[in-house]
């Protein structure tokens, strides 16, 4: 591991998740004038290190640990590089997907074993409130749960039941509620996985479907919080002919780009999006094998994909103009790397 000058304002960050070596790598990124990653500490936790969220100050890392059961909340020191458990909960078995609602105060969990969603109260150093730890069962296969902008509304994609499910959601008690129709069904094999709300446009959602390796757009309606699907666009090039699914998905800040991972055909796929033209793809980029999960920089300067079939993360430059990804390295990480954060 090296050591480095303070430089925050010129260093950007990169977390990942080693789920068989129970740890977090910590990285340095220098963008310019392209994306150089230097390792710079592990934080050895006590299970399977998975899904991760950033609180919105960036100081406080969210970790699911997903067979020991347990999330543990991490600060994060930027002067040294380093993370330090303050916090670890015990929860249901496999926390797939975690995120905070729209005033930071509640950190919600979905369940991929158990098929269940948590909601537990946060306090100001990130610590979890026990006492109001609240429970709601769906289904299998919960895969990833988001509040809408205006946090009165919640979706939790489930790839086992080909379903999202919609909740009304109270950000003063943390009660979660089942809105009418309590489901947006999908046609069979099709998978709803992961799902990102549009920076801008407040009714504006995109899911990724894991079996049916497409991108469907979605719009909200804001009085009631109900979703519809409008549009899917394939992951994939018309002539593929193997085994894929896909598995994570990011948009870009302005909304713009929208990039899909594949698991065998083992690219991502980037996507454009406006109002005018609506979704379309528009290219498709190599990755490292079996791509888990991957993060857009917050400036959309770069993105890093993990490979959990090579232990590799790849490293790309993101063209401004059109969202492209231009390949720029190739960094061996630890075993099965599982999860990317960056805070730039």
């Amino acid at each position: 591991m090296a050591s480095f000058s303070l430089a925050a304002e010129e260093r950007g960050w990169a977390f990942v998740s080693l789920a068989d070596e129970n740890r977090v790598a910590v990285y340095s990124v220098i963008a310019d004038p392209i994306p150089r990653l230097t390792l710079v500490s592990f934080c050895s936790v006590s299970g399977d290190a998975g899904s991760q969220f950033f609180d919105q100050s960036r100081s406080v890392l969210y970790l699911g640990l997903r067979n020991a059961g347990e999330i543990v909340a991490l600060k994060f020191h930027r002067e040294k590089g380093v993370l330090t458990a303050i916090d670890q909960m015990k929860v249901d078995r496999d926390p797939a997907y975690l995120r905070l609602d729209g005033s930071q105060n509640w950190l919600l969990a979905a369940y991929y074993a158990t098929g269940r969603v948590s909601c537990c109260g946060i306090d100001q150093e990130g610590r979890f409130d026990r006492k109001s730890l609240s429970w709601v069962s769906t289904a299998r296969c919960a895969h990833a749960i988001i509040c809408d902008r205006s946090n009165r509304f919640l979706f939790v994609p489930h790839t086992g039941p080909n379903s999202i499910f919609q909740f009304r959601f109270d950000s003063k008690t943390g009660k979660l509620s089942g809105n009418e129709p309590a489901r947006l069904s999908f046609p069979s094999n099709t998978g709803p996985r992961h799902i990102v709300a549009h920076p801008t446009e407040t009714d504006v959602f995109f899911v990724l479907n894991e079996q049916a390796s497409s991108l469907t757009h979605l719009q909200m309606n804001r009085k009631t919080g109900l979703l519809n699907s409008i549009r899917s666009v394939s992951t994939l090039p018309g002539d593929f002919a193997g085994n894929n699914s896909c598995s994570d998905l990011e948009i870009s800040k302005d909304g713009r780009f929208l990039y899909g991972a594949n698991r065998g055909h083992d690219s991502i796929a980037v996507f454009e999006y406006s109002m005018q033209t609506g979704l379309k793809r528009t290219g498709l980029f190599p990755t490292e094998k079996t791509p888990r999960q991957f993060a857009l920089s917050t400036k959309g300067e770069y993105l890093i994909a993990a490979g959990q079939g090579s232990n590799q993360l790849a490293v790309y430059q993101v063209k401004a103009s059109n969202g492209f990804l231009k390949r720029t390295g190739t960094i061996p990480t630890g075993r099965k790397p599982w999860w990317v954060s960056i805070v730039d």
